[in-house]
């Protein structure tokens, strides 16, 4: 299932994952069903978490852009969101900035709603902090309070993404940029995945014990996240002198975007393939297979409304940098220029052999 499309800002675009949708939905009835008198609390509760985790992540991708960091899009989960850049910053003092805009964000909202409901004496349950046995009645106080409810969302998201030193989280990329001070770059990841890997561990069995499937579902992500991460890095550093020009298919199948979907597929079925370089007016981009049978009742439309626009590599580009291109963008291809001409393609296979070849190389005999 496609991700839903909700528009851009910043030049970055903002979808909101297929999962996101699915729990809305079963929120939403099951409320209506089995809870009707606190529905609305819980939709306010719902779109509270949204807003907070977009701007929390808006805030992570105007201070990557302010390094020079382009972000391609703001994908929003249940579990949370997630900015994706085109790379990843390897300088200690850029990724410590990056990775505390978006928790200090959301400590800046706590504070500013304490200041404005104590300053303007607005309703909030102040007991819930004077007194521990309060805690009984905070799921009360969530539903009943909304101040209290933006609060503590953003409280939470906060201290759970700041306070955790486990990548990819932000208090993970804070780590790893301190560690970043003392160690290499490769290091700094390797001693932080190791970190992120024994929190983990231990996170997952506190789920399973405890019957949180949530918990147990946060420690997967965290540790496949953190040794993916540690992967690409390790291969980067491993890749950085070595250039793409050998790797360059000369003679990718290009189609215009002025042609149709119907087009498209006759030249794939031709050329035996599944995906085409598609010429814009400005730039490349690409259309799939996948594409194609999704948009069947759209045959006769054009490739421009469908093809997704691709970044453009040099050919002088580093292995490494090309790898962390195809890594955040999942591509199976990418456009090389050279003195502003199409010379040809990389294939994300090619990569594959690469990395490949490089673990076999590294076996002792």
């Amino acid at each position: 299932m496609k991700s839903l499309f909700l528009g851009k800002i910043f030049g970055i675009e903002l979808e909101l994952h297929w999962t996101f949708l699915l729990v809305m939905i079963f929120v939403i009835i099951s409320q209506a069903i089995f809870s009707p008198q606190t529905f609305l609390p819980i939709i306010f509760l719902f779109f509270m978490l949204f807003l907070s985790v977009f701007l929390h992540e808006l805030c992570h991708s105007l201070v990557s852009l302010s390094k020079h960091i382009k972000v391609k899009k703001i994908m929003l989960l249940p579990i949370g969101g997630v900015a994706l850049s085109e790379r990843m910053p390897e300088n200690p003092k850029d990724e410590f900035l990056i990775a505390i805009a978006g928790p200090l964000f959301n400590f800046l909202v706590v504070f500013v709603l304490l200041a404005v409901v104590s300053v303007f004496n607005l309703p909030f349950p102040w007991e819930f902090f004077n007194n521990p046995q309060n805690i009984a009645k905070f799921e009360e106080y969530l539903l009943t309070y909304p101040l209290f409810a933006v609060l503590w969302v953003n409280f939470m998201l906060g201290a759970f993404n700041l306070f955790v030193p486990a990548l990819p989280l932000d208090g993970g990329r804070v780590f790893r940029s301190l560690l970043a001070l003392k160690f290499d770059y490769v290091k700094a990841t390797h001693l932080a995945t190791r970190a992120s890997t024994i929190f983990a561990i231990m996170l997952f069995f506190l789920g399973f014990f405890s019957g949180s499937f949530m918990l147990t579902i946060i420690a997967a992500l965290i540790y496949l996240g953190s040794n993916q991460e540690d992967q690409l890095v390790t291969l980067k550093h491993a890749f950085s002198h070595i250039t793409i020009s050998h790797l360059i298919k000369k003679r990718p199948f290009v189609i215009d975007e002025s042609k149709t979907l119907k087009e498209a597929k006759e030249l794939m079925l031709k050329k035996n393939v599944t995906s085409l370089l598609v010429k814009r007016n400005k730039g490349y981009g690409i259309i799939l297979s996948e594409d194609i049978v999704k948009q069947k009742a759209n045959i006769d439309s054009q490739i421009s409304k469908y093809a997704a626009e691709l970044p453009i590599l040099s050919a002088n580009s580093a292995s490494s940098d090309v790898m962390e291109k195809f890594y955040t963008t999942g591509h199976p291809f990418l456009p090389i220029i050279h003195n502003s001409k199409l010379i040809g393609i990389l294939e994300a296979s090619s990569l594959e052999k690469l990395q490949k070849l490089h673990i076999l190389q590294k076996l002792k005999p």
